[in-house]
């Protein structure tokens, strides 16, 4: 019986520590999977393509990423990750190893730190704390469904930053869509810039680009660019405008909250069924982030598979069986 005993108390705190370990999948493109405790263990297991899937907890991530590698969280947002919880990572550092790869469903408290050239990588439903710092040049890149902050450079509050001295820092021919963005973009050239919604006034603008379909604050400043169905720009010589509209916040959203307004994952942007923004897209959709062809995730939820509800009985039913419920939604 104590034999018994001992091994029962024995498995009892096995499953506890179990259960308590990170379990982070590394899942090769063949579907073969691997288990591993930390996020280290399964970055130096990994080889190009494949993916890794973070739970949710706060994790150190390798100080150089270098592998093309798709990593996906359990989400950003705590009321949309309640069962789950959020997946935070410290840092992120991209070395041109990463170009190719993806990070999905994160939230990032320091910089996201382009540390050496990096080419086609896509950053989704992601909330980025602070800016996204460019050491290097960054092309051919997809923005969307996230959240971007700023870092406090001098009286300037900015989401993409480049040191003063750096000449070569810079993002090329690349996709902002469908982001939430709080500081200026006067960093970048070539791009396209979809259905974003910024917070900044008299933002400041990446040049020789094309802005579709934007909210603004109030007021912007670019050159040699086109501006298309946006709303609350700042008309200069050396850009086209078309189709460009003058709309306050409380007449275009649902509940953007209060003046100054600010983002607030609990205001609601959708935009009024009166709004001048109502299906006046250049695509026919609506002019900001629930418009175009990434529509605005709530909750920042990932692509993949995301249990957001469940509810499990305390006891079994006369046959044996326990009822569990589960929710189960993706995002774009």
């Amino acid at each position: 019986m104590k034999n018994i005993l001992l091994t029962c108390i024995f498995s009892s705190v096995m499953l506890t520590v179990y259960a308590q370990t990170p379990q982070i999948a590394l899942v090769k493109p063949d579907g073969n999977t691997t288990i591993h405790s930390t996020f280290d263990a399964a970055y130096n297991a990994a080889v190009d393509d494949d993916f890794i899937y973070l739970p949710g907890g706060t994790f150190n991530p390798p100080s150089q990423l270098d592998k093309r590698l798709h990593i996906y969280g359990s989400g950003s947002n705590q009321d949309s990750s309640a069962i789950t919880g959020i997946t935070i990572l410290t840092s992120l550092q991209l070395y041109d190893g990463a170009s190719g790869g993806t990070i999905e469903g994160v939230s990032i408290t320091s910089n996201l730190y382009i540390a050496q050239d990096i080419n086609g990588y896509t950053i989704s439903n992601c909330y980025l704390n602070t800016c996204i710092y460019f050491d290097h040049q960054m092309t051919n890149t997809v923005i969307k469904n996230s959240f971007i902050g700023t870092c406090q450079v001098y009286s300037s509050y900015h989401s993409f930053y480049r040191h003063q001295s750096n000449t070569t820092g810079n993002i090329l021919n690349s996709l902002l869509s469908n982001n939430v963005i709080i500081g200026q973009l006067n960093l970048g050239e070539f791009l396209e810039v979809d259905n974003n919604l910024f917070f900044q006034t008299n933002i400041s603008l990446c040049t020789n680009s094309t802005f579709n379909n934007n909210i603004f604050l109030d007021g912007s400043s670019s050159f040699n660019s086109t501006f298309n169905n946006n709303v609350n720009v700042s008309i200069q010589p050396s850009n086209v405008y078309n189709d460009n509209i003058v709309e306050s916040f409380s007449d275009i959203f649902i509940n953007p909250g209060t003046q100054p307004y600010t983002f607030n994952v609990y205001n609601d942007y959708h935009i009024k069924l009166t709004s001048l923004c109502h299906n006046s897209g250049t695509d026919g959709t609506d002019r900001g982030i629930y418009g175009g062809l990434f529509p605005w995730v709530e909750g920042l939820v990932p692509s993949n598979p995301h249990i957001y509800y469940k509810n499990v009985a305390g006891t079994t039913n006369a046959s044996g069986q326990l009822q569990v419920h589960f929710k189960v939604r993706t995002g774009n």
